[in-house]
């Protein structure tokens, strides 16, 4: 009886603590910036972009409530977004308009 008791508090602590090496590993993930250029398909001020990347991927953001989007961001302006990802979705937190033709 006490070697099953001791297995069992031995399994309980290995499984604590590899699930919070694995919570750790997805929250660092999901914090980090990441880019994308491409060119704007849609765009609506303070809420959303979306972006067609020259590999033909079409990409939607939702805008940070702080977000910097650049002048002059229109329908087929060239862009490259900074964003995060938070659960399912992409959060933009700077829009940066293309000066090179």
């Amino acid at each position: 009886m006490k070697k099953a008791l001791l297995v069992l508090v031995c399994l309980l602590a290995v499984c604590v603590f590899t699930s919070g090496g694995m919570a750790a590993q997805q929250s660092t993930t999901q914090g980090k910036a990441l880019k994308a250029s491409g060119t704007v398909l849609t765009y609506d001020p303070g809420a959303m972009i979306a972006v067609k990347t020259a590999k033909g991927k079409e990409m939607h953001f939702d805008l940070a409530a702080n977000a910097k989007v650049g002048s002059k961001v229109d329908r087929g302006s060239k862009v490259t977004v900074t964003y995060k990802k938070q659960g399912q979705k992409l959060v933009a937190a700077a829009v940066a308009v293309s000066t090179k033709k």
